[in-house]
């Protein structure tokens, strides 16, 4: 690791423990200033910056650090996606509304200013990503059904051990619902299963009969 790689990931940790000793309240505040700085800093920005800004997210999302190495940048990305996800899952209702807001609102602006040629390829990309993920809950799970062992993956659906899909489901949304349950079973989470069609609803049944 050279010079320049140590001292950004010492400021990493340093700021990492700063921010760690805060209240939520604090954390919150804190998040909601520095949306509303980054929200005007764009809304004054030129077109040129505004490409600008896009390439370098872009770089960044592919993993183009030139300035570490393979295995630093591999490692930052990892880090970035496990902070993203982690204050997903421990946010507030009142975060989660409020993040989801911002994402309609996003998308909106995204949508129009978007060719129906650009809507098509991101509903495509979309659908591919949710794909991808479902296959590395499906493998992580184990491929088969845990009531009877079927395999298709045509009729296998994950199932809430303990209930509260449909909570888990409303607050996450869209592909982060995915990545979220995928980042809980690859830290060992024992929330979730995978059932055919049929063994999943005869549980769903039974657990109504028993509230009855």
């Amino acid at each position: 690791m050279t010079t320049t790689e140590a001292k950004r990931e010492r400021w990493a940790r340093e700021n990492a423990a700063r921010y760690a000793r805060l209240t939520p309240e604090q954390k919150a505040e804190k998040r909601e200033k520095e949306r509303q700085r980054l929200m005007a800093k764009r809304a004054s920005e030129s077109p040129e910056e505004t490409e600008a800004r896009r390439a370098a997210y872009r770089r960044l999302k592919t993993g183009y650090y030139p300035q570490l190495s393979e295995e630093a940048r591999k490692a930052r990305l990892e880090r970035e996606e496990r902070r993203r996800l982690a204050k997903i899952r421990d946010e507030t209702p009142e975060e989660t509304e409020k993040r989801r807001a911002r994402y309609r609102e996003s998308t909106k602006r995204a949508n129009d200013r978007a060719t129906p040629e650009q809507l098509e390829k991101r509903r495509l990309r979309l659908i591919e990503r949710t794909h991808e993920l479902k296959a590395d809950i499906f493998y992580a799970l184990g491929d088969e059904c845990a009531g009877c062992g079927e395999q298709d993956a045509r009729v296998l659906q994950v199932d809430h051990v303990n209930g509260g899909g449909s909570e888990h489901r409303r607050r996450s949304g869209g592909t982060h619902y995915w990545k979220v349950m995928l980042d809980y079973i690859l830290t060992g989470s024992d929330e979730y299963q995978l059932l055919c069609a049929n063994c999943h609803m005869i549980k769903s049944y039974r657990q109504a009969d028993s509230l009855a």
